[in-house]
């Protein structure tokens, strides 16, 4: 770790990625709220600067896997939803420049039938790829629909990649 002034506060930390700017970024754990949570820092060596983005919420467990050459970084954190006490992992991109953090899920279009749980890469046409979970009639081995007694269709969540491809001229609109 850099030499920074908390740096005791912290337990460990690792770096995931770097991009051709000499942006790493990566996580460091320490406790917050009697809990270990892993917080998402970029490192710009060039000026050895550490940083701590905000995210989610203080104790949001964030990390990040990937930045681009534009400085668009993507990972996996923790949201508490609206109607929930439940915390629950969501694909988020952070765009450096306007030190904006955004749960990838609030950019899909409304009628997106999968939930994005982890973006793991993102190239430099800023497309990512993701994680989703999809909920999707269960199958047997030989692919058909399990049903129920009643003759209803069994549901299940399964978890498929997805490439997240920009809208052209389009733009973020959310974030935090």
């Amino acid at each position: 770790f850099p030499s920074h002034d908390s740096t005791l506060e912290w337990n460990f930390s690792s770096a995931n990625d770097i991009n051709n700017n000499n942006i790493i970024v990566g996580s460091a754990n320490k406790s917050i709220n009697g809990g270990q949570r892993n917080k998402f820092f970029v490192f710009d060596y060039n000026t050895k600067t550490l940083t701590f983005p905000n995210n989610f919420f203080e104790s949001s467990n964030s990390i990040p896997y990937a930045i681009n050459d534009n400085n668009m970084v993507v990972g996996v954190a923790e949201v508490l939803p609206l109607d929930s006490t439940t915390r629950r992992q969501v694909a988020f991109l952070y765009d450096m420049e306007k030190s904006t953090f955004t749960d990838l899920n609030t950019l899909l279009p409304c009628d997106a039938n999968y939930s994005l749980v982890e973006a793991k890469d993102i190239n430099n046409k800023n497309e990512i790829i993701a994680n989703a979970v999809v909920y999707v009639e269960q199958r047997d081995a030989k692919g058909e629909v399990i049903k129920d007694s009643a003759g209803n269709p069994l549901m299940e969540n399964v978890s498929r990649p997805v490439k997240l491809i920009p809208v052209p001229n389009g733009s973020i609109v959310t974030g935090k």
